[in-house]
């Protein structure tokens, strides 16, 4: 990651940057005016009047207020900008994540809540690298000004800060990266136990998985510590290797002072400097810490937000029936062939009925249509346009449908902001499930549902939609037997118009189909003798 990439990320913020930048040079020049007040005060002590001393200790206080208001404006201008840098990417790579699959949950959300957290590190990280160097260097230049026999001495006691402050650095890096990977490994534990909690419940499973979960947080614990100590290496080292120096010069500034090559104030003036320099030092190597950590959490945050899945689709609901069409589709999972070579046109206005044992292929069949997976070989195309493009106009019923934690009417108007109310009880009176209250809340992402109500949402959904593709997994999976019938006979009556394509294991579905297909060992067959092929296929 070069420095380009974090100057077009804060090219935006200019303005504020500049801003921060001037109080920031009011900031950095405090510390010298701190050391000539020192020299004054020193030198007036020693004359007759040490009334005269008064007027530096007011200037002392005043400056001491205005720097901490410099302080406190130039927090806020940059803690801004960071803050509104780090909601653009949390934004991206939010978008990013809804429209690929890819990756762990909670290697996700670890990535967009620290992983985007730590980027922002990089705006103080510039602050600090910007700051300490000219508070430093001013300082510095003030004491060389009030005793310049003790900077070559000064220059030569300071060396060893550099290889000891490179070393550290090296240090806190490894310990990031270790941090990262166990946060990441405890986030993603802790979706998938939240996730599975009443299976975790059912097969007593409990035990076991508290001490997966002490486990993991032992191991993020550690290394959180480590990496703590770890930042903290560099300042301690530096800060160390300062005092060495400071002693050094009080060392040879008595010397000057016995030699007669400097007086008392100008060597005191020297030595407060030194000590007023450490610190913004010591604070350099930090911010190199930080700037590493901010810069590797960026390139991350990059690469998922650049990640060739995350490609936008038309999502605009298909307004005519179209034809889709399979060409020698085939479809692999690993090693596993799903769909093979698979040629199948579903038409416009017939409700086509995809049959086969389970794991047959018949959800990767409606999938690839969705346009949520692309096929490995051949293509697939609605109305001639690539269903990765045109697929998601379709409304796509899973199996299990995925409600939020909404009311039951912005469930079924996903998507929009405003539900229809009239049109919410429409597709709800249509997927058989006029009794459920429009303004429930579906609590705990929908689940207080019962499976059947879930699956009539979930179709509902669907059916608000008002797409011309309907392509539904199972719909009567859930379903008693009345409310299954009502299901199929709206799934009939909308194929004028449309094109409906169900995937179903339930007779009173594919007896009731215009057409159906057998799929069977990844390969596709037209059900000639119905009842026949669907015995086969289920032998």
């Amino acid at each position: 990651m070069t420095g380009r990439r974090w100057a077009e990320l804060l090219r935006p913020h200019a303005a504020a940057l500049v801003g921060a930048s001037v109080l920031l040079g009011v900031a950095a020049a405090a510390p010298a005016g701190f050391v000539w007040l020192l020299h004054e005060a020193v030198g007036r002590l020693s004359s007759e009047d040490p009334v005269a001393v008064a007027p530096l200790g007011l200037a002392f206080v005043g400056l001491s207020l205005l720097l901490g208001l410099v302080q406190i404006a130039r927090t806020a201008l940059t803690r801004s900008v960071s803050g509104r840098l780090a909601s653009d990417l949390r934004r991206r790579l939010h978008d990013a994540f809804l429209r690929s699959e890819e990756g762990a949950l909670g290697d996700r959300l670890h990535g967009l809540l620290e992983e985007v957290d730590h980027v922002q590190y990089g705006v103080s990280a510039v602050v600090t690298a910007l700051r300490n160097p000219l508070s430093a260097a001013l300082v510095l230049g003030s004491a060389a000004w009030w005793c310049p026999p003790l900077v070559p001495w000064a220059v030569v006691l300071a060396l060893p800060v550099i290889p000891v402050a490179a070393f550290a650095q090296g240090r806190v890096r490894a310990r990031a990266r270790e941090h990262r990977e166990r946060r990441a490994a405890l986030a993603s534990l802790l979706a998938e136990q939240l996730a599975g909690v009443e299976v975790i419940g059912a097969y007593g499973a409990l035990p076991d998985e508290q001490r997966r979960l002490a486990e993991a947080d032992e191991a993020e614990r550690v290394a959180r510590l480590r990496l703590e100590v770890g930042r903290l290496l560099p300042s301690v080292l530096v800060q160390a290797a300062a005092g060495l120096s400071l002693a050094g010069l009080v060392g040879v500034g008595g010397w000057l002072i016995r030699e007669g090559a400097a007086d008392g104030a100008g060597v005191l003036a020297f030595v407060g400097a030194v000590l007023l320099a450490a610190r913004p030092l010591a604070g350099l190597s930090e911010a190199v810490s930080l700037w590493h950590r901010a810069t590797a959490a960026l390139e991350r945050v990059d690469a998922a937000i650049g990640s060739p899945t995350a490609t936008p689709r038309d999502v605009a609901p298909l307004a005519e029936a179209a034809e889709v069409a399979w060409s020698s589709v085939s479809v692999r999972f690993g090693q596993r062939t799903v769909l093979d070579a698979v040629d199948l046109v579903a038409r416009p206005n017939e409700l086509l009925a995809v049959v086969g044992p389970t794991g047959s292929g018949k959800t990767t069949l409606l999938r690839t249509a969705a346009g949520a997976i692309a096929p490995d070989e051949g293509s697939v195309t609605i109305g001639g346009r690539p269903a990765l493009e045109a697929g998601g106009g379709a409304a796509l019923v899973p199996q299990h449908p995925v409600l939020f934690s909404r009311t039951v009417a912005e469930n079924v108007a996903l998507g929009e902001a405003r539900p229809d109310r009239a049109r919410v009880l429409d597709a709800l009176v249509r997927a058989g499930a006029p009794e459920l209250d429009p303004d429930r809340t579906c609590v705990d992402a929908g689940r207080t549902l019962s499976g059947g109500e879930r699956q009539r949402i979930g179709v509902a959904r669907a059916l608000y939609r008002g797409s011309a593709l309907l392509l539904l997994d199972e719909p009567t999976a859930s379903l008693d037997a009345s409310t299954a019938e009502r299901l199929v006979d709206t799934l009939r009556e909308l194929r004028p118009g449309r094109t409906v394509v169900v995937a179903t294991h339930d007779p009173r579905v594919w007896r009731r189909a215009d057409r159906v297909v057998v799929v069977l060992d990844g390969l596709i067959a037209e059900a000639g003798d119905v009842e026949g092929r669907w015995t086969a296929s289920s032998a």
